[in-house]
């Protein structure tokens, strides 16, 4: 290192020193850990607090302040889905504890719901048609919006932060539309020609499986996070699935042979018993993707 310095001193010699670098406050600095808030907020939701998942909930949230599209992807049962929501509301939660930490004569309402966040999670798969989802003009040629432009207009009028989250294949003939978004712009191009802009509160968050069919376009513009099948693993499932249990059902798993196979041949068992083949059928997938 020390060596590249001399020579990018001597091939630019004679030029002013750069101007100083002002680093983002980071979130412990800010008030509040974002670490501790995320472990303390998944043992409410009865999930484990698995070190290598707490850090993609820390890394989506980190590229969360610097993107304002982000597409979290990874095979099921990774974990993606809880990712996300334990984030949203692990950061409502700092936030609450923020504001009490305030006096109560200097607390607002409009302070309080600025520091909310709230998930909205839309399928785009769910309609064949792209209008469906972002507008269309009718035959009075009035604009009649879709989906997701109903719920930007409503995103726009909150002062919360609101994340939307696309869950499904990323396939360009749906998630080009978001170019404009995921630019500097931040603007929606609906087809009666007007623009519909988005506020900074929003965050754009696409869900998928893999990135095998997403465009280039939608790749450039946006942050990844990428949550592998090994970052959780069988075993903070088996144990967070073993919390929810009565103690008697616990004592007839017996922990020394608590095998990967064993413990899924377990939870599927009890989940066809207790919610019949729904319940199996997404046990079997878990089994697969935990392959």
């Amino acid at each position: 290192m020390k060596i590249f310095k001399h020579i990018l001193d001597d091939v630019f010699a004679g030029l002013p020193d750069p101007p100083a670098v002002h680093q983002i406050p980071s979130a412990r600095t800010r008030g509040f850990d974002v670490e501790l808030i995320l472990k303390q907020k998944s043992v409410e939701k009865g999930l484990v607090a698995h070190e290598p998942w707490i850090e993609r909930c820390k890394q989506l949230y980190n590229i969360s302040k610097v993107h304002h599209g982000v597409i979290v992807a990874g095979p099921p049962g990774s974990g993606k889905s809880s990712c996300i929501q334990t984030l949203v509301d692990a950061l409502s939660l700092s936030n609450q504890a923020g504001t009490s930490r305030q006096s109560q004569g200097s607390r607002t309402t409009g302070n309080i719901q600025e520091n909310q966040h709230k998930l909205i999670k839309i399928n785009p798969m769910v309609v064949d048609d792209c209008q469906l989802m972002f507008g269309y003009p009718n035959v009075n040629n009035d604009w009649v919006d879709g989906i997701f432009t109903s719920a930007c207009r409503k995103a726009n009028r909150n002062q919360s932060t609101t994340w939307l989250c696309l869950d499904g294949p990323l396939n360009p003939g749906w998630a080009d539309n978001f170019n404009p978004i995921l630019n500097g712009d931040k603007v929606l191009h609906l087809k009666n020609g007007d623009k519909m802009f988005l506020s900074d509160n929003i965050i754009v968050i696409f869900e998928t499986d893999d990135l095998s069919s997403a465009s280039p376009a939608s790749v450039s513009r946006s942050g990844i996070v990428y949550i592998d099948k090994d970052i959780l693993g069988w075993k903070p499932i088996a144990d967070a699935w073993l919390e929810s249990r009565t103690p008697q059902e616990i004592h007839n798993v017996p922990h020394h042979k608590f095998t990967r196979v064993r413990a899924i041949g377990i939870m599927m068992s009890y989940l066809y018993k207790d919610q019949g083949i729904l319940s199996l059928y997404i046990a079997i997938n878990i089994c697969n993707s935990l392959g």
